[in-house]
């Protein structure tokens, strides 16, 4: 078999309730140069089941006791063969048309890293909330502030190699820490201006208490986890100094339009199942 482009790791651990839908969207984004891994960290529900029904989807299957979430991502990569990684997780999905956009760009537009666009949806998979966003921000980072939406980036081999795992000590905020490593060790991503990725939002969702206040307070671990990525990597700014920069970045974001683009696109299709969510061809990968 020749070595896939894209390697996509789906680290699980008692998904039954949202693995289906998980599953149909990465069928339907099935393509040749994209493997999915499934890395499950010893479920007790019918997980398995679910998985073994459509083995025939994924190049890897490990189901076994693990310290969470990073290191099911770092077990998937271990066995991934593309050229770049990114991963989903298995209460997630991808929006339709995306990966093979994403697919596209990454042969036209050459680069170590890339971001795309998300979508916020529930737990019956409409949609609350769409982010747009553009360009690396570089004139930002002193503030502290990095625009990147969840793990909706895509990086490559080289990079993981290079600046190492992803952290076991993180459980929440392990993926800011890695675009933080990643931008700290000068690497900058190319906006992909496609919807990648849906995040559900629901009770029972690790970090939806950070994300939506009705299912509950920010967990102790992940304040600490934030402050602990801050000292690492923006340890002289100010509280205020980063309220500044993040103004900053809503009016530049407002001047390059994906605020704008993000409001209009959540005004519109706020409410509706994500298969409404129809994006502009030619331009966002429908």
């Amino acid at each position: 078999m020749n070595r896939p482009l894209l390697s996509v790791v789906v680290p699980s651990y008692n998904s039954e309730k949202y693995l289906h839908e998980c599953i149909y969207s990465l069928r339907r984004e099935r393509h040749d140069e994209i493997e999915y891994i499934f890395v499950d960290g010893a479920s007790t529900d019918q997980t398995m089941e679910i998985v073994r029904e459509n083995e025939d989807l994924f190049s890897a299957v490990i189901s076994e006791p693990d310290r969470g979430q990073s290191d099911a991502l770092n077990k998937g990569f271990s066995h991934a063969r593309g050229e770049y990684f990114t991963w989903l997780n298995s209460d997630d999905v991808f929006c339709a048309g995306a990966m093979a956009f994403c697919l596209r760009f990454i042969k036209e537009k050459k680069s170590e890293w890339y971001a795309a666009n998300m979508v916020y949806v529930d737990s019956e998979t409409r949609i609350s909330k769409c982010c747009e966003s553009g360009r690396f921000e570089n004139e930002f980072l002193k503030f502290g502030v990095l625009n990147v939406f969840g793990p909706s980036t895509i990086f490559k081999r080289e990079v993981y190699d290079k600046i190492g795992p992803i952290r076991t000590d993180f459980h929440y905020c392990m993926d800011t820490e890695y675009w933080w490593r990643m931008a700290s060790s000068g690497y900058s991503y190319i906006r992909i201006p496609v919807y990648l990725w849906a995040l559900r939002l629901h009770v029972d969702a690790k970090t939806s208490g950070s994300l939506n206040s009705a299912y509950g307070s920010v967990p102790d671990r992940m304040l600490r986890e934030n402050e602990l990525y801050k000292n690492m990597y923006y340890p002289s700014v100010s509280n205020l100094k980063r309220r500044v920069g993040l103004l900053l970045v809503k009016v530049f974001r407002i001047l390059n339009f994906s605020y704008i683009r993000s409001l209009f696109m959540t005004v519109k299709y706020r409410g509706k199942r994500l298969g409404d969510l129809v994006q502009a061809k030619g331009k966002h990968g429908s």
